[in-house]
């Protein structure tokens, strides 16, 4: 028998019952937070028994510490925290100490300030869709008998084992070396650009060339540029202020006036704004908007780029995205534009609702769209199509997917995502038409390995650049 989610929740109401002893607030507090923060550990571990002891450990760990959970801060922070503890915790007890020496001969370094980052932005990460579906909820629910079985025991006769004793913990301890070492490959890379490492995988050089990450800026009105935080996954804008996704203030007011929100190469972030509108910012793309929407009538952004709108419904103040050659104006969709400068054509794509594009000069001037259908603009000409819309939105979802796509359009993605210009040599771009589906987080080595498979085309890696040959 399981636990179902509460259907009326208050928080502090619950976190003041739990600090009392009470079981049902325990319950509560499981039904309503175990769904993610399992997640959150099963896509890190990718080892459901694991997961299962160590969400036992948890959130008994939550229920011995209940006297000291704090009121003032979020308890999804607190519980993170405990996560991050127990995580780390484990590792460090497991791996030998010949085995963390060879990491830092690899390396260079092994500090548990990285491996502390490592853990905490696995613990906040966006979960892929649907990663959670209904058979993983029930078996969640039904893991909580056992929690109030131990906890119900006056004396503490039952117990858990102690989930370092337990055989599979050797799992989790491997599954953390595999994370601590492609998360410093990664720092490491960054630092050292240029020198040569052999893909695990493929064999073939990567020469420190990594996918990209959540990385952004924040510039203020006065034009400071605020860098932001890569182990978080997104800003949230307010009356009172801006926080990141998991409430963590940033010492920054609002103050009605514009903000800008920009990515690098290599570089994504998502943002909710002050209306409930999210936006994902894909990489090199920026985003201008108002503090606050309050005093407008037109709920305005200008978009320099690509992203992907999921826009709150207000049928009082129409929702517009300006970008080049093009406004979009919506009342409430999900849709993504496409909109680098240096693109030859703009790109406008429906998933859900309506929206209209004002396009002056360009064809008949503006066009509805209809979920599905894609606008092309270039400076002469305007062009629906009905397109695939996992394919053309997958980079939100952490993915690539290419159905017959010019060669150039798929280098240009692969080059704003990993950060590392294309060349080519004795090669049409615009052939031949390609079709791959793969992660956006593999190393480059593979995912051109991949492309390699069709014959029609060769890569070469080098330190600073990717040659395109026949």
């Amino acid at each position: 028998m399981g636990i179902k989610a509460p259907e009326h929740w208050n928080e502090k109401e619950e976190l003041i019952k739990l600090k009392a002893g009470e079981e049902t607030a325990f319950g509560k507090l499981y039904a309503h937070f175990s769904e993610k923060i399992y997640g959150q550990l099963l896509h890190l571990l990718k080892d459901q028994n694991l997961v299962d002891k160590l969400i036992q450990d948890l959130f008994l760990t939550v229920w011995d510490s209940r006297g000291k959970l704090s009121l003032k801060i979020a308890f999804v922070i607190q519980l993170n925290t405990m996560a991050e503890n127990l995580v780390f915790d484990y590792f460090r007890k497991f791996v030998a100490e010949e085995e963390t020496e060879l990491l830092i001969a690899h390396f260079g370094t092994l500090s548990e300030k990285e491996l502390r980052l490592l853990i905490r932005k696995a613990l906040v990460d966006e979960l892929p869709p649907k990663f959670i579906d209904v058979r993983l909820k029930k078996h969640i629910a039904e893991l909580y008998p056992l929690l109030s079985t131990v906890i119900k025991s006056a004396d503490q006769k039952i117990k858990l084992i102690p989930f370092y004793k337990q055989r599979s913990f050797a799992y989790l301890a491997i599954a953390c070396l595999a994370l601590m070492v492609t998360g410093f490959m990664s720092m490491f890379y960054r630092e050292f650009r240029a020198s040569k490492f052999d893909d695990p995988i493929t064999g073939s050089a990567s020469y420190g060339i990594v996918p990209g990450s959540n990385k952004a800026a924040l510039v203020l009105p006065d034009g400071q540029e605020l860098s932001l935080s890569e182990v978080k996954s997104g800003l949230r804008i307010t009356e009172s202020g801006i926080t990141y996704n998991d409430g963590t203030q940033l010492p920054v007011s609002v103050d009605g006036m514009d903000l800008t929100l920009k990515t690098p190469n290599g570089g994504q972030y998502m943002l909710t704004l002050a209306d409930g509108t999210k936006v994902w910012l894909n990489a090199a793309s920026s985003l201008k908007f108002p503090g606050v929407f309050s005093a407008e009538k037109v709920r305005k952004v200008q978009l320099s780029g690509e992203a992907y709108f999921e826009v709150a419904t207000n049928a009082a103040a129409p929702f517009m995205v300006k970008s080049t050659r093009q406004e979009l104006k919506v009342l409430g969709t999900h849709f993504q534009v496409s909109s680098y400068p240096e693109d030859a054509a703009v790109s406008s794509t429906l998933v859900t609702g309506s929206v209209l594009v004002d396009h002056p000069g360009i064809g008949n001037k503006e066009t509805i769209l209809k979920p599905g259908e894609q606008l092309i603009l270039t400076e002469t000409m305007a062009q629906l199509k009905n397109v695939d819309i996992a394919a053309a939105t997958s980079w939100k979802n952490g993915m690539f997917i290419f159905k017959s796509e010019p060669l150039s359009s798929i280098m240009e993605k692969i080059s704003r995502w990993y950060d590392v210009p294309v060349v080519y040599e004795g090669v049409n771009p615009d052939q031949p038409l390609l079709s791959l589906e793969a992660s956006r987080f593999d190393e480059l080595s593979k995912l051109l390995s991949l492309l390699e498979l069709s014959g029609a085309v060769h890569f070469k890696l080098e330190a600073t650049r990717i040659l395109v040959l026949k």
